[in-house]
């Protein structure tokens, strides 16, 4: 069972795994650009960016995709 984080767990400029495709995704390393009690439909959630895309394309997360914080 994955451990819950929460948003005091994370903040701008941390690096965090997520999962995308609403969880079903692989994990990837990235970078969060924004952290919001509402990302969407009420939950909380991040704006992340890939740290090992060659573009600078933003995605966005609901808090239970995400399974780990590296850095705080």
């Amino acid at each position: 069972m994955r451990s819950m984080i929460k948003l005091s767990d994370v903040r701008v400029g941390s690096f965090v795994y997520v999962r995308g495709n609403f969880g079903s995704g692989a994990p990837v390393y990235a970078r969060v650009t924004e952290v919001e009690e509402d990302v969407k439909n009420g939950y909380p959630g991040i704006s992340y960016v890939c740290e090992h895309s060659t573009t600078e394309e933003g995605n966005w997360a609901y808090l239970d995709q995400v399974d780990r914080v590296v850095k705080y």
